[in-house]
């Protein structure tokens, strides 16, 4: 399961992972913040790995995930991934993303360093 939360005032998209990642939720989620983004005009992402059990995408789809281009280019997008096994998942799109000569996005610990990465104060997300 996902949810999506948007900051008008930052033009910040977060999206909450919560449960198992699979290829399915994972493609449902793109089309989500695809069809967010033509709707709203571009913004940053946020995603949020806290509520994240486990992953189950394989690495050739996280390869081809990590070949598409951002939804919003030259907008920050920030992965919060607390734990170690997350953080290394992350790093693994991160790189396919430079391998395909995309501005990867940051990848943190904890969400008060995604708000420093963003600038975000007193953010205030509404469900999507």
């Amino acid at each position: 399961m996902f949810i999506l939360a948007f900051d008008g005032r930052h033009k910040v998209l977060k999206t909450t992972i919560v449960g198992v990642l699979s290829s399915d939720l994972l493609g449902a989620l793109d089309q989500a913040v695809v069809g967010f983004t033509a709707l709203h005009g571009p913004n940053h992402g946020l995603i949020d790995l806290t509520q994240l059990d486990a992953i189950a995408v394989p690495i050739s789809r996280l390869a081809s995930r990590g070949r598409q281009p951002q939804v919003s280019p030259g907008w920050e997008r920030v992965i919060v991934a607390p734990r170690t096994d997350l953080r290394e998942w992350s790093s693994i799109f991160c790189e396919f993303q430079s391998m395909a000569g995309h501005r990867p996005p940051f990848v943190v610990s904890s969400m008060e360093e995604a708000y420093r990465v963003l600038s975000l104060t007193d953010p205030v997300f509404e469900p999507v």
